[in-house]
């Protein structure tokens, strides 16, 4: 036998040749088609993101981040611009009060509030003396200051012209107290305005009688001894009411 039976034919090497290069050129060209897949796919995917991301910021925007419809702002409300007032309303001036008229009597003495308390200004024992028996007299005291002061003619003083009267006190306004318990300071006021001008009274232990200050205040005394040329007096001023 020949060597021809054993060595393969030059038509099969050439097929099997041919068949390996078409299988390379098929699996490249999958591999082409399968990248180009996948760059459509992501740009398809990157497309659909950003739509999503689009639509929910517009639905966020239209309900806000609670989740409920966003409500637009009320614009505010136009300036009021006020007219002129009108003359009807214009405030009338109130008619002024008639002013008092003054008192003609000018000595009278102020009458007691009954609203208001009056108080006690001094009270104390006094002596009048004409000095017959020891040389110093203590003719009158003046009974506005606190305590009273020794005055020649004060506000309570024994009669005394060349001689000091007995029995006699003077004084600005003067009048006797006829009730039968001690005045008051009201009781007095009433009885000076009624006796206006009176300034001497007659007088003996145990007498009352009501009297005015030189600055307008009330009073009232009580003597307790008289004798010749002396008097002890008890003394009582109210403060002004």
């Amino acid at each position: 036998m020949t060597d021809e039976s054993t060595s393969p034919a030059p038509d099969d090497d050439a097929r099997a040749s041919a068949g390996g290069t078409d299988g390379s050129a098929t699996g490249s060209s999958r591999v082409q088609s399968l990248v180009v897949w996948l760059g459509i796919a992501t740009s398809v995917l990157t497309i659909l993101t950003w739509l999503g991301f689009s639509n929910w910021h517009q639905v966020t925007t239209l309900l806000g981040p609670s989740g409920e419809p966003s409500t637009p702002a009320a614009p505010p409300p136009p300036p009021t611009v006020a007219g002129p007032a009108s003359s009807s309303a214009t405030a009338q001036p109130s008619p002024s009060p008639p002013q008092p008229q003054p008192s003609s009597a000018s000595s009278v003495i102020p009458t007691h509030s009954p609203t208001a308390a009056v108080l006690v200004r001094w009270h104390g024992t006094l002596l009048l003396d004409d000095g017959s028996a020891n040389g110093m007299p203590t003719t009158g005291w003046s009974l506005d200051p606190v305590p009273p002061q020794r005055a020649p003619l004060g506000d309570l003083s024994l009669a005394c012209g060349l001689v000091c009267e007995p029995g006699q006190l003077t004084g600005n306004t003067i009048v006797p107290w006829e009730g039968s318990s001690a005045p008051d300071r009201p009781g007095c006021a009433d009885l000076l305005n009624s006796h206006l001008g009176q300034r001497t009274v007659d007088v003996q232990t145990g007498s009352v009688a009501c009297f005015g200050t030189n600055q307008m205040r009330v009073g009232y005394f009580k003597v307790l001894d008289s004798g010749s040329g002396r008097q002890t007096l008890e003394v009582t001023v109210w403060q002004k009411s």
